[in-house]
């Protein structure tokens, strides 16, 4: 049985196969108007654009020998380009010989067919809270954040005794928790919970992270859990909300809101393509194929994250990156830029205008969805501390608002 999003993504791939002939027609007549005679900076631009256009497309939908022969003719028009110059005899027969290969690519992918473009794996929906073990030898400890990570939606078994968490763990078939938070100083001595994170296998690379909780915000500290494996380290007192966020993260649990992405492309199929991605993994999806609406799609829409493609007309992904990061609310948006662009220095000019993060097309359906989940984390969990601060900081001036209030009342009785 196949899942929503494998048929949508077939019909799309359906789709992009009907599109190809036309797709290489374009390519074709600019191409024709090409010679060493007469070379025309716009046909050569042009045919760059819709070579570039198709080494994207082409490999998302699996059509990889396409995409490849695409790219090549689209680096050395680049590259030509760069120079400014009409290309040497030797220059103009290797784009010949380019443009061949691509037409020839095309013509076995239309008469043949090639792979179906394979979905992301289905994001749990597993209907149970995840399953928190803590270790902490401190009752009043052990009992405030067990009450913490259980107001937040989580099952949590505690342990004040690390023998017998050693005894639950390694106890076959029980179930295993989702993240350990585990105290760094038991009464077994300094270090011991880093000790007992090697001792019972834990750790990111095991399968079960952990977030080691201290008193200690030494370096000693810190080392010995990192060497040990833990994900996290919180000193006490933990804040709450840090607590959360950490277990949050390392679950990848599920936003009660879902994540919310913009998609900016002017390709509309490859605009599509992500969105059916997106919205299989669970988040709120915008598809937006006019850059010029661009800043009134983000106000209206209020994304957790943008992804940009970088090639468009009217307006560039680099320019409306830029023109997002003059605007104080937006500073903090995350950015992904996602384009066929292989070099590297424009990938490093893009992320220097404020990109956080850049995707090379062909981006297979699973890093789409791991990139922008880890960004729009990061950024909810930013927001949160943002706000906390701000929280902290105005208390002093309510504060000194109460007293001058009760100051007041003091003198006119």
């Amino acid at each position: 049985m196949t899942s929503p999003v494998s048929e949508a993504l077939a019909k799309l791939r359906a789709q992009f196969a009907g599109q190809l002939p036309g797709r290489l027609d374009a390519i074709g007549e600019h191409f024709q108007r090409l010679n060493l005679a007469d070379w025309r900076i716009a046909e050569a631009e042009a045919v760059h654009r819709l070579t570039h256009s198709l080494t994207g497309t082409a490999g998302t939908f699996g059509i990889q020998p396409v995409s490849d022969a695409a790219r090549e003719l689209e680096i050395q028009l680049a590259a030509v380009l760069k120079t400014g110059a009409t290309p040497t005899p030797n220059d103009w027969q290797s784009l010949c010989a380019a443009f061949e290969r691509l037409n020839h690519a095309a013509r076995v992918a239309i008469e043949t067919g090639g792979p179906n473009l394979k979905p992301p794996v289905a994001p749990q929906r597993d209907s149970r809270s995840p399953l928190i073990f803590l270790v902490e030898d401190d009752p009043m400890q052990a009992g405030y954040l067990s009450q913490t990570i259980r107001d937040s939606g989580y099952q949590v078994r505690a342990f004040t005794d690390p023998a017998e968490f050693r005894s639950a763990f390694s106890t076959a078939g029980a179930e295993r928790p989702a993240v350990v938070v585990m105290d760094l100083d038991l009464p077994e001595g300094d270090n011991a919970g880093a000790t007992l994170i090697a001792e019972c296998n834990l750790g990111k690379d095991a399968g079960v992270p952990v977030v080691v909780v201290s008193e200690r915000d030494d370096l000693p500290g810190r080392l010995a859990a990192l060497r040990a494996g833990a994900s996290r380290y919180l000193v006490k007192p933990v804040d709450k909300g840090r607590l959360i966020d950490a277990l949050d993260g390392l679950t990848k649990r599920q936003p009660i809101q879902p994540y919310r992405v913009l998609l900016v492309d002017d390709d509309p199929l490859l605009l599509e393509t992500a969105h059916a991605v997106l919205r299989w993994a669970g988040m709120e999806v915008r598809t937006l194929s006019q850059p010029l609406e661009f800043l009134n799609a983000v106000d209206d829409f209020a994304p957790d994250v943008v992804v940009l493609d970088v090639y468009m007309p009217d307006a560039t992904g680099l320019e409306l990156a830029s023109v997002l990061r003059e605007r104080e609310a937006h500073e903090r948006l995350p950015i992904l830029f996602m384009s066929a662009e292989t070099d590297i220095t424009q990938q490093l000019r893009a992320l220097n205008l404020g990109g956080d993060d850049f995707l090379v097309k062909p981006v297979k359906p699973g890093h789409l969805v791991a990139a922008v989940t880890d960004r729009a984390r990061r950024a909810r969990q930013n927001r949160r501390i943002q706000q906390r601060l701000e929280i902290t900081l105005r208390a002093p001036e309510r504060e000194h608002l109460a007293v001058d209030h009760l100051g007041t009342v003091s003198t006119t009785e």
